[in-house]
């Protein structure tokens, strides 16, 4: 018990010596606090050098030797598409390519470069995730915050991403400025258009200033920019409400009292389309369609081609109804469509568009005429519930026919006036059969001539059509010229594999029609003479006098031989032997010398005459097909361009 003392002693001084420490510690970290706050601050040693500088390129090629193999053959990485799969493959396993384009994409800014072309992707109608905008942004963020710099902590396997991603952007891009991200066979139609050759996608790789090269060839051209604008605009535009369409009750012009339901919509719709302020309240608070919506929708009709009044009336409102998402994708659509032509269209050229229904002929890139037109009906829901009842076993329904008026690029080289007109069979089988059964006479009403194989006149009389099925229809159906024959008085051709061509027609009213696809392929024209003058004003010797003639028209440019021709067909009335100069002749052909060159098209948005874009409803549901393939295109850009579906269509 007597080391007690000792031992209590020894405890005492070891627990007085730690407070002391702990006081002491304590001081020290104050006075170093305030010279710390008195003094400058520390300096901290950055990573030596750059992504650039630390980056080992036998490990880079490693990382991307293990990613590779990792590609499918569809295309795709970890469930990422990728718009060149197997290019990417076979030009980055090349030796050095990889760390080649790797030091180009750091060194010479075109990381940043590139992400600045993708964020005007929008405007171009096609979507950031085909270029893998989110993830080369993330990337570039870490590298610019020096995350992927540090010596010894450089995430191989991401920046071996980053190569692959930005080298894969690259390509798509420049393939899809240069010739659409799809092929124009795969639009949804049977089609001759002659588009720009999709280029070698390995060239913008092998260039130092990729980014640079690839800029140059961005679309920038006149149609092309003003639909980009108008969809930029509309991507901006956040009013979601304006999808809601203006009702129809009656037209309105200015001072007339206005519903609410039709007032709140009204001005939404203008400010969706540009007319209005979008910040305009001031509008809201009037009953009436006031000066400033009548001067608003008087704009409105200017920019739409359509008769300015400043009312509310069917054509106006069927022009403002479109809803957003609609004139999304028609801009969408029709800017892919351009990067099918490019800015090198010819010109003097014919260019029908089928999905408005409009023809426009152009005599050195001016407008010198425009009419409507008729085209083919389209494969609504009757027509596929016909295609599968004919597919069911011992079905006495026969399959319709595919009577949309295909895309086409051709040369229109003759025309033909007062043309007879050869019946296809298809349309005898499937439409006259049933109606001769009925009424046989009605052959010989409308002008129909029923020939046998070798040519030889049939009464219509002598045959029992109940009993004739459709296998058995082996006869020919000739309409003969003039004014009833459903070709009218002029027929246009150009060469084409779908026995498509433009012609009169003696149905004029159909012009007046809002939904004017009615015919079996053929496209219809308001104004067949006007066209004719057109195209043989580019002959070397104007002849339109003399086609009017031969279709029994008066001749217009030559004065002296409209007296002649007066004379002669009063002198025709009286002449029992029927040998008239200028009476009408049958099929008369007569050749152009220009071939000048002809497009049907699909544009459901284009640029009015007037500046302002225009919209037509997608009634052949081509455009949505097309941004379902613009979307996955993989399919669509392999292998060869898709063979035309040939089909006889006429009339």
């Amino acid at each position: 018990m007597e080391y007690l003392p000792v031992v209590m002693k020894f405890r005492a001084y070891k627990v007085l010596s730690l407070w002391v420490r702990h006081i002491l510690f304590f001081l020290w970290m104050i006075v170093l606090g305030l010279w710390s706050c008195s003094g400058p601050e520390p300096v901290v040693s950055p990573p030596v050098g750059n992504l650039l500088d630390n980056a080992r390129k036998d490990r880079v090629e490693q990382s991307l030797k293990g990613i590779l193999p990792l590609i499918s053959d569809s295309g795709s990485f970890s469930g990422v598409y990728l718009n060149f799969g197997d290019t990417l493959k076979w030009w980055l396993a090349k030796n050095g390519n990889a760390w080649k384009w790797f030091q180009n994409l750091i060194s010479q800014k075109q990381d940043s470069a590139l992400l600045r072309l993708l964020d005007d992707i929008p405007s171009h109608g096609l979507e950031d995730e085909f270029y893998h905008g989110a993830y080369l942004r993330r990337a570039y963020q870490r590298i610019q915050g020096n995350h992927w710099s540090e010596a010894g902590k450089i995430p191989y396997d991401s920046l071996a991403l980053y190569i692959l991603f930005s080298a894969d952007a690259c390509m798509g891009l420049y393939h899809d400025f240069s010739a659409g991200r799809v092929h124009s066979g795969y639009s949804g139609t049977a089609n001759t258009l002659k588009t720009r050759p999709a280029p070698d996608v390995k060239d913008v790789l092998n260039q130092k200033q990729s980014v640079a090269y690839l800029k140059k060839i961005v679309p920038d051209f006149p149609a092309y920019n003003a639909l980009r604008k108008e969809l930029k605009r509309l991507l901006a535009f956040t009013d979601t409400a304006g999808d809601v369409p203006v009702p129809w009750i009656s037209s309105f012009k200015e001072g007339d009292e206005m519903p609410v339901h039709v007032r709140k919509p009204l001005i939404r719709r203008l400010k969706m389309r540009g007319m209005l302020s979008t910040h305009d309240t001031v509008l809201s608070k009037s009953a009436r369609l006031d000066e400033n919506l009548a001067s608003a929708l008087r704009r409105f009709q200017f920019s739409q081609d359509l008769t300015v009044t400043g009312e509310l009336d069917k054509a106006t409102l069927f022009a403002l109804n479109y809803s957003y998402k609609q004139m999304v994708r028609y801009l969408r659509g029709s800017l892919e469509k351009w990067r099918w032509f490019g800015p090198g269209l010819p010109e003097n050229r014919i260019w029908v568009n089928v999905a408005a229904n409009k023809l426009f002929a152009i005599r050195h890139d001016s407008l010198i005429l425009k009419m409507n037109t008729c085209s083919g009906e389209p494969r609504n829901k009757a027509w596929y519930e016909k295609l599968e009842a004919s597919k069911k076993p011992g079905s006495k329904v026969l399959p319709p026919d595919n009577l949309e008026t295909p895309q086409i690029q051709s040369k229109i080289t003759h025309l033909v006036a007062n043309p007879t007109w050869y019946v296809p069979h298809n349309i005898l089988v499937k439409e006259m059969l049933p109606e001769i059964r009925k009424d046989p006479n009605s052959l010989i009403r409308l002008g129909y001539v029923l020939k046998d194989q070798k040519g030889n006149e049939i009464n219509p009389f002598d045959i029992d059509w109940n009993s004739i099925r459709p296998s058995q229809m082996n006869f020919r159906v000739e309409q003969t010229t003039g004014s009833s024959n459903s070709l009218g008085l002029v027929v246009i051709h150009f060469p084409n594999p779908f026995s498509i061509y433009m012609h009169d027609t003696p149905y004029k009213f159909v012009f007046g029609l809002d939904e004017r696809h009615v015919s079996h392929g053929c496209v219809r024209l308001e104004k067949p003479f006007k066209l004719v003058e057109f195209l043989t004003s580019f002959n070397r010797k104007d002849n339109y006098d003399r086609v009017l003639m031969s279709a029994g028209l008066p001749p217009e440019h030559d004065q002296e031989l409209l007296k002649k021709w007066k004379k002669e067909k009063l002198a025709a009335s009286k002449d029992t032997s029927g040998k008239s100069e200028f009476k009408p002749e049958h099929d008369k052909y007569f050749h152009l010398d220009s071939n000048l060159p002809v497009y049907i098209v699909y544009f459901t948005a284009w640029q009015g005459e007037n500046g302002g874009i225009q919209f037509s409803a997608d009634d052949y549901k081509r455009d949505v097909l097309l941004m379902k393939m613009m979307h996955r295109p993989e399919g669509v850009r392999k292998g060869k361009k898709p063979a035309p579906r040939v089909t006889v269509k006429q009339g």
